[in-house]
């Protein structure tokens, strides 16, 4: 990843312009697999959550949901 930040890499206002309570920009998360290959779990994941909203992850099984919530919660590193 990039050390520059760009507009478009920075935590969106919400309409009344207050800066998100979490911004999460460009997470990546790699395994290695039982064979040994490096698997990546996730890829490049950006999303906003502001006060008062109500965010869901949707997804198939293995497409990395939990593997988001053990790095936001520091259960993992990126």
């Amino acid at each position: 990843m990039s050390d520059v930040i760009t507009t478009q890499d920075r935590a969106a206002p919400a309409p009344d312009g207050t800066l998100p309570k979490l911004a999460v920009r460009g997470l990546v998360k790699t395994r290695r697999s039982t064979s040994g290959a490096l698997v990546t779990a996730v890829d490049h994941v950006t999303f906003d959550v502001h006060v008062g909203e109500f965010v869901c992850l949707l997804g198939p099984s293995g497409c990395g949901k939990t593997s988001i919530l053990n790095v936001l919660a520091g259960l993992d590193e990126p």
